[in-house]
Order: C-alpha cells, then structure tokens, then sequence
C-alpha cells in the first residue's frame, strides 16, 4: 500500500520532490514536502482513488506521513469490506 501510495501522490503531483522522493516515515509538513494546499489536494487525491472519507484534520493532527496514511486506509478498506 505504501509503494501505491507514493506512486499515487507522485502521479498528481502532490510532493515538492527537490531532494527526492520522501521516506515513508518522514514527517511530509514539517519537512516541507506538502503544505496546506497540497494536504487538501492529497485528501482529495485519497478520497477519489479509495472511496473513502478522509478529514483533513486527521492528515494534520496524526497521519502526517505515508507510513501513517497507508495502515489508515489498510484499515479502512478492511473495515469497509467486513461491513
């Protein structure tokens, strides 16, 4: 999940990729490869590809990186398809 994630992101151009592609435990606001825009970009992005619901407030407060995004839509997708 967390490869198709990056890919995703790098496909719509949500990164700033000056030095590279981003660790997947690398805080994306804090290091400057998002910033308000692009965290609302990447909500939409996520919500489009998954079907689900994504506040952005979440992508804020605790799935600040591509580690934390990923097990969070592995958890929805399961929790979708045992409902």
């Amino acid at each position: 999940m967390t490869a198709y994630l990056f890919t995703l992101c790098e496909e719509h151009g949500v990164f700033v990729i000056d030095n590279g592609i981003p660790d997947e435990n690398e805080d994306l606001i804090f290091s400057g490869r998002i910033n308000s825009m692009g965290l609302v970009y990447m909500q939409s992005v996520i919500e489009n590809e998954f079907s689900i619901e994504l506040p952005v407030a979440m992508l804020i407060a605790e799935l600040r990186t591509i580690h934390s995004i990923a097990a969070y839509l592995l958890e929805s997708i399961s929790t979708a398809q045992s409902s």
